[in-house]
């Protein structure tokens, strides 16, 4: 059971995928989730995004203007890589530089992140199995500057949910074709 800190309301979260963006608040009460508001819309145009969105809040019974973006797949980047075991303090430099110099992102002007996923051994050395995950800083400001101009208060950005699911479901498609052309 996932245990939750009581709040009257949380901020919005928000999905666009394809054409369409749906929106969702909850409030918690006695460590227990409760939906508030919902409520979805096709999107005519991907630029219109931000417009769709506080438009949907102003018409629902949302509370606050609070909202946790997602990141658009066209800013979102992401490599699954194998990295030499360090301690944490150098894993993440480690890890941002070599993500960017494998994608030929400039380290200055990306933000990243990772999960580790997993260990191997390489020639007795122990390599950590990495999902990274980053944007430019530049384009992401510009998205939620988008959200800005529309009254709404972006508080986060949901990166690590669109690279996960993205990079599992490339996974899971090339598993189904081996087995598919397996005999």
């Amino acid at each position: 059971m996932i245990q939750v800190k009581d709040h009257a309301h949380w901020p919005i979260g928000c999905d666009i995928q394809g054409d369409s963006v749906r929106i969702a608040q909850v409030s918690s009460a006695s460590g227990n989730l409760k939906k508030l508001e919902t409520a979805c819309a096709r999107l005519q145009d991907r630029n219109a995004a931000a417009e769709t969105i506080a438009k949907l809040v102003q018409e629902g019974s949302f509370h606050g203007n609070e909202i946790v973006l997602p990141c658009p797949a066209t800013l979102l980047q992401y490599r699954a890589l194998q990295i030499v075991s360090m301690p944490a303090a150098e894993l993440n430099n480690a890890a941002h530089w070599q993500f960017c110099r494998e994608l030929e992102l400039d380290p200055d002007k990306t933000i990243s992140d990772f999960f580790v996923v997993g260990q191997t051994k390489v020639s007795d050395k122990t390599r950590l199995e990495l999902i990274c995950f980053g944007v430019d800083i530049a384009a992401i400001t510009d998205w939620v500057r988008g959200f800005e101009t529309h009254d709404l208060v972006p508080v986060g950005i949901d990166l690590a949910a669109a690279a996960m699911v993205r990079f599992a479901n490339n996974r899971l498609a090339v598993s189904a074709m081996r087995h598919a052309t397996s005999w």
